[in-house]
């Protein structure tokens, strides 16, 4: 099987087709989006349907900063790793 690791779209629509169309080249047979959905770029509205599509299309989603978007502060941890660099975000259990 192979899987397309997919991260850092910063809501960038023309960079994401471009990686689609590769990953389509190659015969990936699943997709996995790491993160980092929108930020910089133009377009976080369509990129943000794109990854909710993929999910429903049986793609793995896992956010990264997306999710200090829709995570309460309440439910999150910030602490410094174990190197001293930080802050990491834990979710609250």
């Amino acid at each position: 099987m192979k899987l397309a690791l997919i991260a850092d779209l910063h809501a960038n629509r023309e960079a994401l087709g471009a990686v689609m169309a590769h990953a389509a080249a190659q015969g990936v047979d699943g997709h996995a989006l790491l993160g980092d959905y929108v930020g910089y770029g133009a377009d976080p509205a369509w990129v943000v349907d794109f990854v909710r599509a993929q999910v429903a299309a049986g793609a793995v989603a896992v956010p990264d900063h997306d999710d200090a978007a829709v995570t309460q502060p309440s439910d999150v941890v910030l602490r410094r790793g174990a190197d001293g660099s930080g802050p990491d975000r834990q979710r609250r259990a």
